[in-house]
């Protein structure tokens, strides 16, 4: 696979990964938002409403067998009092049962058996709750009738014990579906949030990787084109040099360029200025140092400049060269980049030519 298409895959993988991650975590949250809603709104109130059904239940006893005390005692305007408190609680209680319970119950998202098994429930409880509140009310009457005794025998032992053992039971069955859904649900919210930590953890690492991966190999791609140009550069026949203001000092060079100065290593050839390596005067008259400031003006004004120029070696001989110097722009600096070529034995060919000739004449 070439460098380019790695690098676009290193990025689209990155890019499907967030995306994967933003699409797992929106729906796990959403999970969470509405489980949580769950709890908030249903299943903590079922498991609220069974502890008031069972304390209603325990109300409605007591306010029965308070107001036989006070039959027993003769003090009948009393049971009046708690036959209208024993109504307001049985009212309640019947709320609860067949409508409040019932509306939460269609609202849950429990499993559709652990809800029949809560509606088995209600109809016990209904159902009981019926034949106590028949024993009760009959045990009001008799007590309304100044027959304590009668009272009695309807609401101590017998038939009433076994119903209230039976709504007990029912009660308790009740009690245990409600808490093991509340848990339930409450784990899976626990379980959903350590999922999502994981998964962005996860996915963060992975992206991670993928990133430094893709790094890698944009690193890898620059240094190959940049040993490439570094070769084209070194490798040159000509001597290429760039050199920058204020100073003119010479700012890089190639291994052609050491070599035609004479120069140790780079190092020594960047501490130098054109006119350094160049004779004090030019063969025009012009002191060297004068003349190339004018020749970096033209090139740094007009884009380029080629002309002959006479150099010389660090510590040597003049030579005549050709000199390119052309304007570069990399970001918000601005340079040129010189391209040197020693044509000494072109020129003293050139000589030996025309002294030939004139001695020819």
């Amino acid at each position: 696979m070439k460098t380019n298409s790695k690098m676009i895959a290193g990025f689209l993988a990155v890019i499907v990964l967030l995306l994967s991650q933003l699409a797992i975590t929106h729906k796990l949250q959403s999970d969470l938002y509405d489980n949580s809603v769950q709890i908030k709104e249903v299943e903590a109130p079922l498991n609220v409403m069974v502890e008031q059904v069972i304390g209603y239940d325990a109300m409605l006893t007591g306010r029965a067998h308070i107001a036989l005390l006070h039959a027993q005692r003769g003090d009948y305007k009393a049971v009046g009092k708690y036959k209208a408190s024993y109504d307001e609680i049985g009212a309640k209680l019947d709320n609860l049962l067949k409508k409040d319970a019932r509306i939460l119950l269609n609202r849950s998202k429990r499993p559709q058996d652990v809800k029949d098994r809560v509606d088995v429930i209600l109809k016990e409880l209904d159902k009981y709750n019926l034949l106590l509140v028949d024993l009760e009310v009959r045990a009001f009457a008799a007590m309304e009738d100044y027959n304590p005794g009668a009272a009695y025998s309807l609401i101590v032992g017998g038939d009433y014990d076994n119903y209230k053992q039976i709504l007990y039971q029912n009660y308790r069955d009740w009690s245990e579906i409600e808490l093991g859904v509340t848990t339930d649900l409450s784990n899976r919210i626990l379980k959903e949030s350590q999922q999502i930590v994981y998964l962005n953890l996860g996915i963060s690492l992975g992206n991670m990787i993928l990133v430094i991966i893709t790094l890698l190999i944009i690193r890898s791609f620059f240094e190959e084109k940049y040993e490439r140009y570094r070769l084209l550069y070194d490798s040159s026949n000509d001597a290429i040099m760039t050199l920058g203001p204020p100073d003119w000092k010479f700012a890089s060079g190639n291994s052609m360029a050491i070599k035609m100065f004479n120069c140790k290593d780079e190092e020594q050839f960047t501490s130098l200025r054109p006119d350094e390596l160049s004779p004090e005067k030019q063969p025009d008259g012009q002191p060297s140092g004068v003349k190339a400031k004018e020749m970096i003006d033209k090139a740094m004004k007009e884009g380029s400049n080629f002309f002959e120029w006479t150099h010389k070696r660090y510590k040597g001989e003049d030579f005549y060269a050709n000199v390119l110097l052309s304007r570069v722009k990399d970001g918000g600096k601005t340079y040129l980049q010189a391209t040197v070529r020693d044509i000494t034995e072109h020129k003293m060919d050139e000589k030996l030519r025309k002294i030939i000739s004139a001695n020819t004449s």
